[in-house]
């Protein structure tokens, strides 16, 4: 279960990289802003409350506009705070969060590969005929039922 929620999630996260390379998404309420905006996510804290509230949508008009925001913006991870009013920002590029989805997600993936049923579960080798209890390829011991069903087999 966890590996398809982190499947989705990175799917999630390389589909809004790629939308915002066009859209710029925001969202604000009462003193913060979260803007999706060229493959990164902008986080800010407003001292004097949020220019507009809810959510607003705009169209970047050209990509060397957006791969100048990319660049100047959104390419690494950066953070501030705006001299005088004192807003603080974070900038997270979204390859940062992907990363660290990607990473667990693939280890799931790996680790829940099973071998098909009268397969050696360490090495993959067939065990078709197999009645002594071992693998022959590894020496892994043969579960039980895998070994009854291959005695059955003959």
């Amino acid at each position: 279960m966890l590996k398809w929620a982190g499947t989705l999630l990175c799917l999630v996260i390389v589909l809004a990289g790629l939308v915002s390379m066009r859209w710029a998404c925001s969202w604000s309420a009462s003193g913060f802003r979260v803007d999706v905006v060229t493959g990164a996510l902008l986080l800010r804290i407003f001292v004097d409350g949020v220019p507009g509230r809810g959510w607003e949508i705009d169209y970047i008009s050209s990509w060397a506009e957006a791969v100048d925001i990319w660049w100047n913006m959104a390419s690494t991870l950066r953070w501030g705070i705006e001299v005088p009013a004192g807003n603080k920002w974070l900038t997270i590029p979204l390859y940062v969060p992907l990363f660290i989805f990607v990473l667990p997600t693939a280890f799931l993936w790996w680790r829940d590969h099973r071998r098909p049923k009268g397969h050696c579960q360490n090495c993959g080798y067939d065990l078709t005929g197999n009645v002594s209890g071992r693998c022959p390829e590894c020496g892994t011991p043969v579960d039980d039922d895998v070994s009854e069903s291959m005695r059955e087999g003959q």
